[in-house]
């Protein structure tokens, strides 16, 4: 558990003391491949941090169909920041590609040390900004770059997305065909 967690709290300058408490709040979790972490109109109690394996979250589109709208790895926070600050209904389904481990927070359990914590919030409040600038980027290249360019993109950011997702959620999330994807992964593979 250590590793992880101190790994993405590292920037929240906090002492041997804090650390244990912020660690001591999360709790282990096990899910199966395709497993649901968060159901639609489900609402969300908590956040996760994934110790091993890779999730998705996904929406249903007007055609309904599945369209990846993010990717988590190792080392990542998993959050649906509406269905959780706001406890709404989910608007997404957060799911296991593979069996993973995710560390979880329960949301009156970070709520407390976000009170008590002097940096927490301070840390709470980097990591958002920093996931809305991601955000924003991101829909800035989806309308600004090729897919050709978006996939390379997505191949340096998160390597393990590449070699482990399906291709469908891949294309999903690229905004671009199976068939689409297929060419790309064979063209950048003759450009080595």
């Amino acid at each position: 558990m250590t590793d992880i967690l101190t790994l993405v709290y590292q920037n929240g300058g906090f002492n041997e003391q804090e650390m244990a408490e912020i660690k001591n709040a999360h709790h282990e979790l096990r899910f199966k491949k395709g497993e649901n972490v968060l159901l639609f109109s489900g609402i969300s109690d908590g956040y996760y941090i994934v110790k091993e394996s890779i999730l998705r979250s996904y929406v249903i589109d007007f055609n309904h169909e599945e369209m990846t709208t993010e990717f988590y790895c190792q080392g990542d926070v998993v959050i649906e920041v509406v269905s959780l600050f706001q406890q709404k209904p989910s608007e997404s389904c957060i799911q296991a590609l593979s069996e993973v481990v995710l560390y979880k927070i329960p949301f009156p359990v970070f709520q407390q040390l976000f009170l008590t914590l002097r940096g927490f919030s301070d840390w709470g409040r980097n990591w958002m900004t920093e996931e809305l600038f991601k955000l924003k980027q991101r829909h800035i290249h989806m309308i600004t770059q090729t897919a050709a360019e978006r996939y390379l993109k997505l191949g340096e950011e998160k390597p393990d997305i590449i070699q482990k997702a399906p291709l469908k959620h891949i294309a999903s999330h690229l905004g671009i065909k199976n068939t689409s994807l297929s060419r790309l992964r064979r063209d950048s593979i003759k450009k080595r």
